[in-house]
């Protein structure tokens, strides 16, 4: 079963049960290839937050509909890019952002 893919966000080739690097929607962990069996389990996270919604998501599913996406379901953040299964293909950009781990404390920036 060892499809070859890609890793979301990171561009990295990957085929089967493997890691990907962190993106910001797995808090910047790493999160298994879109084409790893659905119980692999030796990444940091097994999911990913949906933009807008917060919802976690696995691989090849799509975000539930949102305002900035015409209310039209996405793919989630670590799905492969090219599953076209949603009613549209883009990620919000817009809101693309950082998964906050339960129990730490925001950093506050100074620019």
């Amino acid at each position: 079963k060892d499809e070859q893919s890609t890793c979301p966000g990171i561009g990295n080739a990957c085929a089967g049960n493997q890691c990907c690097g962190g993106i910001p929607a797995t808090g910047n962990l790493t999160f298994p290839c879109p084409t790893a069996d659905p119980e692999y389990g030796l990444c940091a996270v097994n999911y990913a937050e949906c933009p807008g919604t917060g919802n976690h998501c696995r691989g090849n599913q799509c975000c539930p509909g949102i305002a900035e996406s015409g209310n039209l379901t996405f793919p989630c953040p670590i799905a492969d890019p090219a599953y076209s299964e949603c009613a549209t293909n883009e990620i919000p950009a817009v809101l693309v952002q950082v998964a906050r781990s339960p129990g730490k404390k925001d950093e506050q920036s100074t620019c």
